[in-house]
């Protein structure tokens, strides 16, 4: 399997911040995206020079070849970044969450 060339993360927790990291160590563009600039100053360290921030969430999806959603436990915000990823990342993107409380088969069912 080929690491993705372009991915945007949504959400600079330590979790996106994370996630980000991992994925510009290993040769991807990252774009790291949070609402408040303040939350991204946060993520900096965690995250690494490579990663960009960025607070247009628009921009950091655009393209992109996996999206990586790790914003607050609540399923509507959640329904709305992916549903945003859906129009503006690349066709063929692999759209995911990261959650550890919400049942991710409902969504799956609802887009079947």
């Amino acid at each position: 399997m080929n690491l993705p060339r372009e991915m945007a993360v949504v959400g600079a927790g330590t979790m996106g911040a994370g996630i980000a990291r991992i994925f510009a160590d290993g040769g991807a563009e990252v774009r790291l995206t949070a609402r408040r600039q303040e939350s991204l100053h946060a993520a900096r360290e965690r995250a690494g020079k490579a990663v960009v921030m960025t607070t247009d969430l628009d921009e950091a999806l655009a393209g992109a070849e996996l999206v990586v959603e790790t914003i607050v436990e609540a399923v509507e915000p959640k329904r709305a970044v992916l549903a945003r990823a859906e129009e503006l990342a690349a066709p063929d993107a692999l759209l995911t969450t990261n959650t550890s409380s919400l049942a991710c088969g409902q969504r799956a069912r609802e887009r079947v």
